[in-house]
């Protein structure tokens, strides 16, 4: 009897050994699968030069280094420096010209990763305007957003230009505000990065933009990167590696398929859905010929449209609309994007 009960006891300690040893890989699994929060702050609006955090995002890679990324748009690379170095986001996307400035000022802030390479700050004019050189810009109202790169770095341009800054007025336009202002011809030009105004202004406006680069007046800052506050480097150095790794892998996969990076830009931003969303009560085509027509009107790039009308058929189903125009303004987007690219 008392050999029953041993052997009882002995089974219960087995079972309870098993049981323990079990759940421990269990335990491990779903730490493994916490996630950490994170804020991250852009500099700009959801567009196209800060679409890799984005792709980040969509893709999973913040998922995979372990981390929860809430990424939110921004009013400028000054006002997302004051965001970091107050403490109310964690991350930032910034312009290292108006990082300088900050920590000038006394901002415990310090920049951990480049993304830029070269400074994309220029004032942009319609085409069709009478802005021909910088010293146009005299007697003219220019509109951006006073806590931007563009801003910060006003006095330099004005100064490597020769111009005289009391002729020129700058004014505080919200950064959704700025190409309609500019368009609807309420402001003369515009300041901010040309890659992100550029395709604003002739996908929405269909006018052709002409761009005075900050650069070419000597202008030639670092450009943006991610920033922290320096009490993250010492607290959690763990933390600012897996961000920044699985970032540049996002601006890296963006690069490298830049039609899927359009089309997650589009889903994300408002101002991206109507520039991207075709015009209701179009004529309808055949999806052959649609397909025909963007070959012919893109030519290499031909994936983007024959992609982004494959979102937009599924799209008008619901909305009745079809993707003509859309295919269309893509095409002049691409083009002119093309031009923008400029040698080192």
């Amino acid at each position: 009897m008392s050999n029953k009960r041993t052997s009882r006891r002995q089974f219960l300690h087995r079972v309870g050994i098993a049981a323990g040893l079990a759940a421990a890989p269990l335990a491990r699994r779903g730490f493994a699968q916490a996630k950490r929060q994170v804020t991250m702050r852009l500099d700009w609006l959801y567009q196209g030069p800060n679409a890799g955090f984005l792709i980040a995002q969509d893709k999973g890679f913040y998922e995979q280094a372990g981390l929860n990324v809430e990424i939110g748009p921004g009013k400028g690379s000054g006002s997302t420096a004051q965001l970091v170095a107050s403490k109310a986001t964690q991350f930032g996307f910034a312009d290292g010209f108006v990082v300088g400035n900050s920590v000038s000022k006394g901002m415990s802030i310090k920049m951990v990763a480049g993304i830029f390479r070269r400074n994309p700050t220029a004032v942009v004019v319609l085409d069709e305007s009478d802005i021909k050189t910088p010293k146009d810009l005299e007697g003219k109202t220019i509109g951006g957003p006073t806590g931007g790169t563009q801003f910060v770095q006003w006095p330099a341009f004005v100064k490597g230009c020769g111009l005289d800054g009391s002729k020129i007025r700058f004014t505080n336009i919200d950064p959704a505000g700025s190409p309609p202002g500019l368009i609807t011809g309420q402001i003369a030009a515009i300041a901010g990065y040309a890659q992100g105004l550029v395709p604003s202004v002739e996908i929405r406006g269909n006018k052709k933009a002409r761009v005075l680069w900050y650069a070419d007046c000597g202008v030639t800052a670092v450009s943006n990167g991610i920033i922290v506050h320096t009490d993250l480097i010492k607290d959690d150095p763990e933390i600012i590696r897996s961000f920044v790794a699985a970032s540049l892998r996002g601006f890296l996969y963006g690069r490298a398929h830049p039609d899927e990076l359009a089309i997650r830009r589009c889903r994300r931003s408002r101002d991206g859905r109507r520039s991207c969303r075709s015009r209701p009560g179009s004529r309808p085509t055949p999806p052959a010929s649609r397909s025909d027509g963007c070959r012919r009107r893109i030519g290499k790039r031909r994936s983007w449209c024959s992609n982004n009308m494959v979102e937009s058929q599924a799209r008008s189903k619901l909305s009745n609309s079809t993707p003509t125009s859309s295919c269309r303004r893509a095409m002049n987007s691409f083009r002119r994007k093309r031009d923008l690219i400029r040698p080192e």
